[in-house]
């Protein structure tokens, strides 16, 4: 029995390593990765609701007193951005919590299990847990609100959880 603290890399990691590449050529069955796409599925649909139930109701009311659908757009675009960044703030912060009280605080990961980390060097691992997965999130974030406000609300959402699943399988 091998004792390893938990750090904060080892939770990171746990969340954003997706799975490795699908080969069904191998007889590989293809599993879908729960817990790396909840995340960003679940800020994807809030945020997309949130702006196409905007531009209802008293929504018409903010684009006609900023007298600008372009004034009103660039306003959800960056309470977008907000939103998104506040989400992976929150998790962030929780990891932080969480590795303060029962490990350690280095970013690498320190799992026997996750050995394929140590391939990384310290601007990786920046990239990979911190930037990546906000920026994407964000992309998909704004395919699906502009999906969302074009035809339905409900094809926006469905179209960001396809492109994660499909982009799980890729």
């Amino acid at each position: 029995h091998i004792e390893v603290d938990i750090s904060l890399g080892d939770y990171l990691f746990y969340l954003f390593k997706g799975k490795s590449i699908f080969d069904p050529s191998i007889g590989e069955r293809f599993d879908i990765p729960v817990i790396w796409l909840i995340f960003p599925i679940y800020i994807t649909c809030l945020t997309g609701f949130y702006v196409t139930n905007d531009s209802s109701g008293f929504g018409q009311q903010r684009i006609i007193r900023m007298q600008s659908r372009w004034k009103w757009w660039l306003s959800k675009c960056i309470w977008n951005i907000c939103s998104v960044m506040m989400s992976y703030a929150f998790i962030y912060a929780v990891f932080l919590l969480a590795a303060a009280f029962s490990g350690t605080m280095s970013l690498f990961p320190t799992s026997v299990s996750l050995t394929d980390a140590q391939l990384f060097d310290r601007t990786d691992l920046i990239i990979l847990f911190f930037i990546m997965p906000v920026l994407t999130t964000m992309a998909i974030t704004f395919v699906q609100i502009l999906i969302e406000l074009i035809a339905e609300p409900i094809l926006g959402c469905i179209g960001s959880i396809t492109i994660f699943i499909v982009s799980a399988y890729y």
